[in-house]
């Protein structure tokens, strides 16, 4: 598996929408679907993918992709108090819950080397 940096966001619309699906079966009424939820959240991804505190690194294995996170730099909220900025992992996929002990924990560490 390796990981790279992608400026495309349309990988991580397509496999949120698989996730949010998985998601709508647990818990219904908080994950229920939105018609036109592709179409919004394309356009949030790609405001947010062109600013430069955000990152969304992919996850592939044999040329198919199998996983994704996006992570922002930021301000430590004001409630906290560490010094200095903080890494917001903004949202994540991966193929299966098997990979969270391999290929999660990769796209973390990589996220958090770039921060």
């Amino acid at each position: 598996m390796r990981v790279f940096l992608r400026l495309n966001g349309l990988i991580a619309v397509l496999f949120s929408i698989e996730k949010r699906r998985l998601y709508e079966q647990a818990k219904p009424q908080f994950w229920r679907y939105a018609k036109g939820a592709e179409e919004s959240q394309a356009r949030w991804l790609k405001e947010l993918l062109q600013k430069n505190d955000y990152t969304l690194l992919v996850a592939k294995s044999q040329e198919k992709i199998i996983g994704f996170i996006i992570g922002r730099v930021m301000p430590t909220p004001e409630v906290y108090n560490p010094g200095g900025l903080t890494l917001m992992m903004d949202d994540f996929y991966l193929a299966a819950p098997s990979m969270w002990k391999s290929t999660g924990r990769q796209l973390i560490f990589e996220l958090k080397a770039l921060a």
